[in-house]
């Protein structure tokens, strides 16, 4: 007889979706649990289902009825600190062997975001381009912080440097 396993499905960002097709997935997750043999788990922030719901306040009647029928077991994470986002840079930035952006780090830890999600965004940006245009500089020719700050805020606010340099 063979063993039946058991299948997780981890949803992230669900409600980065239109809130028309947030509205209409509820009642389908909802049914999700007559699945046997299968786990569900929803990463999801309420306030953005909240305005799916056009509703100002997270545990507005409709919003938090949904949230309690639908979702079994409903945890709130806390934001990460700014310190572990920047222990998290230090590390990727090491791994990907981005020297440059490693030492100018310390110097941007209080601009860093502080939504992982755009950290990394930075990251891969300040990455790529230590390695397609500061590389061909000794460490010591350039103001290495400078030029991470302004890539830092040309990925947190797009346009930015045009709009100063205009």
């Amino acid at each position: 007889k063979a063993e039946k396993g058991k299948v997780v499905v981890l949803v992230d960002d669900m409600e980065r979706t239109d809130p028309k097709v947030l509205i209409n997935l509820f009642p389908v997750i909802d049914q999700m649990a007559a699945i046997e043999n299968a786990a569900f788990i929803f990463a999801i922030d309420p306030s953005q289902v909240a305005k799916a719901y056009d509703e100002s306040v997270r545990n507005d009647q409709n919003t938090k009825g949904y949230l309690d029928k639908v979702f079994d077991l409903q945890m709130e994470l806390p934001d990460p600190r700014s310190h572990d986002i920047y222990v998290m840079l230090q590390s990727e930035a090491k791994k990907r062997g981005a020297e440059r952006l490693v030492a100018s780090l310390p110097h941007l830890e209080r601009y860093l975001p502080s939504n992982p999600r755009a950290a990394f965004g930075f990251l891969g940006f300040a990455v790529f381009n230590e390695h397609c245009f500061l590389s061909r500089y000794r460490a010591d020719e350039k103001p290495y912080p400078a030029i991470f700050h302004a890539w830092l805020a040309e990925t947190e606010f797009p346009g930015i440097l045009d709009a100063v340099l205009a």
